[in-house]
């Protein structure tokens, strides 16, 4: 073989082996999550980004950006795929941007993935402080989109998934990134010292997440010998919206359209009646169309409705026609239980200006004369919930979308029988922060109502399911939750599944007994603030460091 040959020869399987690597981490990192396959979740968590960091220390400040923020805009674009399912085909195309803006936030961090950072002493630091400030950013700019966070790829383990009750998500999006380069860097210098701290720092989610299962499994067990535990009556379903539905379909009358939809609430746990008595009782949001105060049911409707289901005839109105609100509060009083469901909040702040709508969830008590109270979601989505600008206001029209909801002011926990019920509605649930303001306010659970219909059999169902998770183990709490086209059911302080079920075509209902146990977290008293000004400082001190030189 002459020179020549030897040299070719060598650049192939340089390149091939430089592609093997770059595909090895692209398929850890994309798939590693719960979503996906928590076994990836847990090799990628230690090395998924290693390979890659690897590969761009040999690369041009220039060519870092480029390749890194390509590489994470492939990676969003399978782990978002999920918006192409949107029924709105408009809507589809914002995975793309999303993908993109996620793939620019890598891009800038692939400018400091260079030798002379990783194998330095202290600096390293700074790549896992700016990636967890990079993402922390999204709730400004992404209408608090918090998705497809590196730390998720710990969450995706039970153990691992302890480390959230320290410094929450953003903590282990933090752990993840310290790890990888912690490996690479071992790999760079090739030492013993540097091998052994990666793999101690690779252990540590695993040994403390295995001390805190421990601790608290036992505290769980002492808890539950003189607290009972608590029996949810949760209704879950693959309800369509009629806005929906394949044309050519029936016109219903707004009359009607409602109607049905409580006959069917209705119908899905009427057979709880006789034989169960539930504690509380859970009902998905966005079911039931039209405001909580619209008056749309007849006597005559109900009357025959409630003697069908619970053989007790529906008790005199006030007005001769019912609205939504007087139908959950006799729900409640029937099952002598309180009824959280998702209706539409209306709010007269001036009778000669226009009403206030919220995206709601109320609590039912099954005492008399007690006002329903009302939690009114906080981050809206895009399109769905409000409408960013006057031009898209034609095209949302088409959709049934004619007017922007407010957003809520802040967390309005629900007291019941020594309970504090934190509510949330939707995807805000996957924001840490605001699930927090539950847990500074004394919450020892929390309840979520979601309708993930908009993304109808993807991963989304899946995947918002997983992003819920981490709140139980932040906040020491269990999470009850009722859905539409998604998953329903309740997940231990732990993070562990009690019961968890997919909706049926027609709306039914399931009973689950799970411990109230509940305890206080780093994360519940401080929030999102160590981890941010940890990273904050190592920042500030990089800068510092740059400057006096």
């Amino acid at each position: 073989m002459t020179t020549l040959q030897a040299f070719y020869h060598a650049l192939d399987i340089a390149h091939v082996k430089r592609t093997l690597r770059l595909l090895f981490s692209f398929i850890l990192v994309t798939f590693g999550q719960a979503a996906y396959s928590h076994t990836i979740a847990q090799v990628a968590s230690v090395i998924g980004f290693t390979f890659l960091f690897y590969e761009l220390t040999k690369h041009s400040p220039k060519r870092r950006f480029l390749f890194g923020t390509l590489f994470f805009f492939l990676v969003q674009c399978v782990e978002l795929f999920w918006f192409t399912y949107h029924p709105v085909v408009a809507a589809r195309s914002t995975f793309l941007l999303l993908a993109g803006l996620m793939g620019l936030q890598f891009g800038l961090l692939s400018l400091l993935i260079t030798k002379k950072i990783i194998t330095s002493r202290f600096t390293f630091l700074l790549i896992p402080a700016v990636w967890t400030l990079l993402e922390w950013s999204r709730f400004t700019w992404c209408s608090g989109f918090y998705f497809n966070l590196v730390g998720m790829q710990l969450a995706a383990n039970t153990t691992t998934l302890q480390t959230a009750s320290l410094f929450g998500l953003f903590g282990m999006s933090f752990w993840v990134m310290l790890t990888n380069v912690l490996v690479v860097r071992a790999f760079i210098v090739r030492k013993a010292l540097a091998w052994l701290l990666a793999v101690f720092v690779a252990l540590v989610p695993y040994l403390y997440g295995a001390w805190h299962l421990s601790v608290h499994s036992k505290a769980q067990e002492i808890y539950d010998l003189t607290h009972k535990p608590m029996q949810a009556l949760i209704v879950h379903s693959k309800k369509v919206p009629e806005e929906f539905k394949p044309l050519p379909r029936p016109r219903l009358t707004p009359q009607k359209r409602a109607y049905t939809a409580w006959k069917e609430l209705i119908e899905a746990i009427a057979p709880f009646y006789a034989k169960a008595k539930p504690d509380l009782i859970l009902m998905p949001e966005g079911v039931i169309p039209y405001g909580s105060q619209t008056a749309l049911f007849y006597p005559s409707q109900l009357n025959s409705l409630f003697l069908d289901a619970f053989k007790v005839p529906f008790p005199p109105l006030l007005n001769s026609v019912a609205c939504s609100e007087e139908i959950a509060s006799e729900v409640a009083k029937i099952f002598n239980c309180p009824l959280i469901i998702g209706l539409e909040g209306i709010e007269h702040v001036n009778y000669s200006d226009r009403p206030l709508y919220y995206n709601s969830a109320f609590f039912f008590s099954n005492k008399p004369n007690i006002p329903p109270q009302r939690y009114d979601k906080q981050v809206l989505v895009p399109m769905g919930e409000y409408i960013p600008c006057n031009f898209a206001k034609k095209w949302a029209a088409k959709y049934g979308i004619y007017d922007s909801f407010t957003p809520g002011k802040g967390a309005e926990p629900f007291e019941y029988n020594g309970h504090v019920i934190g509510a949330s509605v939707c995807y805000e649930e996957t924001v840490g922060s605001l699930m927090r303001q539950n847990s500074v306010q004394g919450a020892t659970m929390l309840v979520n109502l979601t309708d993930d219909y908009w993304f109808p059999y993807s991963k989304l169902a899946l995947q918002h399911f997983e992003h819920a998770r981490p709140r139980t183990v932040e906040n020491g709490v269990p999470l009850i939750r009722s859905c539409n086209f998604g998953i329903s059911g309740v997940v231990d302080s732990l993070g562990r599944d009690v019961l968890v079920k997919e909706g049926d075509e027609v709306p039914s209902g399931f009973l689950v007994s799970f411990s109230t146990y509940h305890y206080p977290t780093l994360y519940g008293k401080w929030g999102d603030l160590p981890i941010l000004l940890l990273c904050a400082i190592l920042c500030l001190l990089f800068i510092k460091k740059s400057y006096n030189k």
